[in-house]
């Protein structure tokens, strides 16, 4: 009896710490979520409408109580058998005895066993169900384990060689998010070398995509990235990262000081380094100047979302919907491309005034070399 409610309940406990372990996740993701932009939800009042956490925080909570429900019973039914079978073992045995087919000596003996063998399948059942719970955190930690690892962000850089500014080559490049239409759809852009070329567009459009694939955060389907002529799945992630800096629009605030953060790509860098990396970028016409005397020393690939950023880039691309809808100059592209015209109709362009650097969002990639740069995550305030 007791083997045949094992069978029918130890299933049921793993599948219920399965349920328990992924709505602790749910959890994990939503408040990490919630918590992130909680200024926008209370500037909007959305308080009242974030309740996702609270509903895997219930899924989590019934999950367990079914999981401890599970357990419980396994315990009942463990000591119900236990002292059921004495109670047939007394029974029959006193039975026998009055009718002189056992003696009492036996009938002792008998005894003795069953009450020695409780512990025994007690603590059986008892490891059997914490088994199973453990089953079903494992299941949760085979999703991770399964999950793809970059085996070679540790590999070593130091004796690569960087001749110069690299030709930036994005060749039919094809990349679609998992459940999505390809995002980068064919595209196919030529970068000169020491030169500052800006991606536009309207969100959505494949800008993001595109560096994600020039960091190797993300592979492409089809297509190739080439750096000075060489093509960066040939690198491994360590040199390919090594070689560039990203500059992120929003850079996350890592542990330790702002000086830690401003030397977290370069920890050797010194005050001097440091301090010429933040010289002069209070308005959009000092950046423009700091990137203009970059350029002398990189390859500037950046998106930008203020076209008075970038209209005097000597390359402007206009990606729609994954592919590359124009290409040209400002004044160019002004004359013949309508959905570059809008924005900058919308902009106000040709009354630019120089903006203040806040009003700005912008994410800038700095190609090759990149040696002792101060960080590879700085934004201009």
């Amino acid at each position: 009896m007791l083997a045949v409610a094992l069978l029918f309940v130890l299933p049921r406990i793993r599948r219920a710490v399965t349920r328990a372990q992924a709505a602790v996740g749910e959890v994990g993701s939503a408040l990490d979520r919630t918590l992130g932009a909680i200024r926008t939800a209370k500037a909007n009042g959305g308080e009242g409408r974030e309740t996702v956490v609270g509903s895997a925080i219930e899924r989590a909570h019934l999950a367990g109580l079914t999981g401890a429900r599970h357990r419980a019973m396994v315990s009942v039914l463990s000591a119900i058998s236990v002292q059921a079978a004495i109670l047939v073992v007394l029974g029959l045995s006193g039975f026998l005895v009055t009718t002189g087919g056992l003696i009492l000596f036996a009938l002792i003996a008998f005894l003795l066993d069953v009450i020695y063998l409780s512990s025994p399948i007690s603590a059986l059942t008892g490891s059997l169900s914490l088994l199973q719970r453990g089953l079903g955190a494992a299941v949760r930690i085979g999703k991770v384990e399964s999950m793809a690892v970059e085996e070679d962000v540790d590999s070593a850089v130091s004796t690569l060689v960087v001749p110069g500014p690299p030709q930036i080559e994005i060749l039919e490049l094809v990349f679609p998010y998992p459940t999505r239409i390809p995002v980068s759809r064919g595209v196919s852009i030529n970068v000169a070398a020491g030169s500052q070329t800006a991606l536009v567009g309207l969100s959505a459009a494949g800008k993001t995509t595109l560096f994600a694939l020039l960091q190797r955060f993300n592979e492409p389907d089809r297509g190739a990235i080439r750096l000075g002529g060489r093509d960066i799945a040939e690198l491994t992630r360590a040199e390919v990262r090594h070689l560039t800096a990203y500059v992120e629009q929003d850079a996350p605030k890592m542990d330790g000081m702002i000086r830690d953060n401003l030397i977290y790509g370069n920890p050797t860098a010194s005050p001097d380094e440091i301090a010429e990396v933040l010289r002069d970028t209070r308005h959009e016409l000092a950046l423009r100047e700091a990137l203009d005397a970059v350029s002398a020393r990189r390859t500037v690939l950046l998106i930008a979302h203020r076209l008075s950023a970038v209209a005097s880039a000597e390359q402007i691309v206009v990606l729609e919907n994954g592919i590359v809808r124009a290409a040209g100059t400002h004044e160019s592209l002004l004359r013949s491309d309508a959905l570059y015209r809008e924005l900058a109709a919308t902009q106000f362009l040709t009354n630019e005034t120089p903006v203040p650097i806040a009003r700005q969002r912008e994410s800038w990639l700095f190609g090759l070399p990149l040696r002792n740069r101060p960080s590879s995550a700085f934004t201009p305030p």
